[in-house]
């Protein structure tokens, strides 16, 4: 049995029943997937957000899960790893929560969590929406409502299969500015004209899964902004107190610093750290025009201090294998709104996908070769605003993310070991 707590029906701090009282649940490792499933056993639609440290005011008494590991299918929170029922040392401090979208979800036939069949949650019962009428500024409503950017097309026809049971709405009508698509012009609850054909009408939308801020400022703590007089340059991820995994093809002689937990770029703040960068080695087979062996390393100028807002991402092992929908999160400082300039750390979910797959999207412009591990979205290939250069997980050109483990992470031991070497400098 799970509750939320400190809110609304929908979103607040997570609770699980176990053995006759409620208990919380600590936030180590609590990501959207976990969130999802949360939002999914309440019916509540999907996970927007999975928020960390109490957001929702601490809880008192019993912390029941920690460590909780979902893939975001399971149906109960329970179902998913844990260490145990009470076994965490944890403190309310850090108790889970979670933002759903309450009334609006996504399902269907190769859904994700931005793209799929439209259903709305009324009279405590899920149903569709009919294609009367839909178009695109109907779609970017569900977008920003589901907080999954804009929208990239308004799939009709069942595109994403055929639901059945309720059809709740028909001649929808939105500006495109409506926060919620129930604001939208509509022919009313369950009044569509569709009788005979019904859900072979069920509209879809694929929202370019951009644009959604990363709100806590602990996740992601491997993230660093490499600059370059002052503006930001491209990304990167800390692999050890002193060293720095980008781009080989974004790096520049004149790099002049590199900023560690930082979340937004405008609003630099005390807890962010800044250093200068002491050394650059980049692949000795880069090539800047088809991208081969696109990975370089920054020395850092002095060894960083772990705290919770700054650790070192977890590297793949060398015998490490990315299956086909293996699930890839990429962030980066990418553009928001109007703004040409990449100010909020945001983030979007990719699965991996086999190489020739990935290869059609180029369409002869780059090669995907061995050495290289793509994850795209389900949409286009520019589907996305994005800086050049995106590294956490992975590199991304448009929306094909190459995940960067050239010749299985010999070139980060090299980083560890780069004493023992003949490094190539830029």
């Amino acid at each position: 049995m799970i509750r939320l707590a400190g809110s609304t029906r929908c979103s607040g701090r997570v609770e699980v029943y176990h053995n006759n009282s409620w208990g919380t649940v600590c936030d180590d490792g609590w990501d959207l997937n976990d969130a999802e499933v949360v939002c999914r056993e309440l019916n509540c639609g999907s996970a927007l957000e999975a928020p960390r440290s109490a957001h929702f005011g601490a809880g008192t008494g019993q912390i029941w899960l920690d460590h909780v590991t979902c893939s975001g299918s399971e149906s109960s929170l329970t179902e998913c790893q844990h260490s145990g029922f009470g076994s965490n040392t944890c403190e309310h401090g850090q108790d889970a929560a979670v933002i759903c979208s309450d009334l609006i979800r996504l399902a269907g036939s190769g859904s994700t969590r931005c793209s799929g069949r439209v259903e709305i949650f009324h009279n405590n019962i899920w149903g569709t929406v009919s294609d009367d009428g839909w178009d695109l500024n109907d779609a970017e409503v569900v977008c920003r409502q589901l907080n999954c950017g804009t929208a990239l097309k308004n799939p009709e026809f069942g595109h994403f299969g055929e639901a059945t049971g309720q059809i709740w709405l028909s001649d929808v009508t939105c500006s495109g500015n409506e926060s919620s698509l129930t604001e939208c012009q509509h022919s009313g609850w369950g009044n569509n004209y569709d009788y005979y054909n019904g859900h072979y009408y069920d509209v879809g939308v694929i929202c370019s899964a951009c644009g959604r801020a990363v709100e806590n400022s602990g996740s992601g703590p491997w993230q660093v902004s490499i600059n370059h007089n002052g503006q930001f340059w491209c990304g990167g991820s800390l692999i050890t107190n002193q060293w720095v995994l980008t781009a080989a093809s974004c790096i520049s002689h004149n790099l002049t610093e590199v900023h560690l937990s930082c979340h937004t770029q405008s609003d630099l703040t005390s807890g962010e750290v800044s250093l200068t960068v002491e050394d650059i080695i980049c692949h000795p087979a880069f090539n800047n025009s088809t991208y081969e062996n696109d990975i370089c390393l920054l020395k850092l100028s002095a060894p960083v201090t772990f705290t919770d807002y700054i650790q070192p991402i977890c590297l793949a092992s060398q015998n490490s294998t990315f299956y086909n929908g293996t699930s890839s999160w990429v962030t980066d400082f990418s553009e928001t709104g109007n703004s040409s300039f990449p100010n909020i750390l945001q983030e979007v979910n990719a699965p991996v996908v086999g190489n020739n797959e990935c290869q059609c999207y180029y369409e002869g412009d780059k090669a995907i070769t061995e050495n290289m591990i793509c994850a795209m979205l389900q949409a286009r290939k520019d589907s996305c605003q994005v800086t050049p250069n995106i590294y956490l997980y992975c590199h991304a050109l448009f929306s094909a993310i190459r995940i960067m483990y050239h010749f299985h992470t010999r070139l980060l031991l090299l980083a560890i070991k780069v004493q023992h070497t003949e490094p190539v400098h830029t």
